[in-house]
């Protein structure tokens, strides 16, 4: 039997006693626990109405509160360990199903690979140079970014301040057109006044 065939079958097999669960088993459990948590959420609202109709009330429904949460708790678990269980299958199956993959994968690769002449460059000091030239050009781009990124703060900050000079030029402006003061009457002459008179008499007859 080949290697990889072999190796595959060993691990299924460890894997047959956590996938060997029905997930019908796993569904009529499910379904048992909520029947039961049912009842217990009838029988605790029923004991909170009882503990209503007493003295003391509050007493009665801590207690009543105290036993639903202990009668309630392992239900609570064994759905959280059939929720572990269940994952814990999905796992394995997609562990198996990988492995599976990357022994066909290894079975299908040619079994031996040519030498490598004197002449072909070692791959690994080929791929160091590309390596270091690549983060150089990392390091050159990293640069030139945060340089752009200064000189457009540099920017905004000169266009910020030539605005708010320009905001308070306009503001002192219209403070000078507001405190400008109005134009004064006109000053009466000699005649204007000599004939004040004249008119308040024609106006009397």
């Amino acid at each position: 039997m080949p290697r990889h065939l072999l190796l595959l079958l060993v691990l299924a097999t460890s894997c047959l006693p956590a996938l060997s669960r029905p997930a019908e088993d796993t569904d009529s459990e499910r379904a048992q626990l909520r029947r039961q948590q049912h009842e217990l959420e009838a029988l605790h609202a029923q004991r909170l109405a009882n503990c209503a109709k007493r003295f003391e009330v509050n007493k009665c429904r801590d207690k009543a509160m105290a036993e639903h949460r202990s009668r309630l708790k392992p239900l609570l678990e064994r759905e959280r360990s059939l929720d572990d269980e269940e994952r814990a299958n999905r796992a394995l199956a997609q562990s198996l199903r990988s492995s599976v993959r990357q022994m066909d994968g290894v079975a299908s690769a040619p079994a031996v690979r040519p030498a490598r002449t004197a002449s072909q460059p070692a791959v690994p000091r080929r791929v160091a140079r590309s390596q270091a030239e690549l983060e150089a050009r990392r390091a050159e781009k990293l640069a030139k970014d945060e340089e752009q990124a200064a000189e457009r703060v540099h920017q905004a900050q000169r266009r910020q301040a030539a605005l708010a000079a320009h905001a308070k030029s306009v503001q002192e402006r219209n403070a000078r057109r507001a405190g400008t003061p109005s134009a004064s009457l006109p000053v009466p002459t000699a005649a204007s006044i000599a004939a004040l008179p004249a008119a308040s008499a024609t106006s009397r007859h």
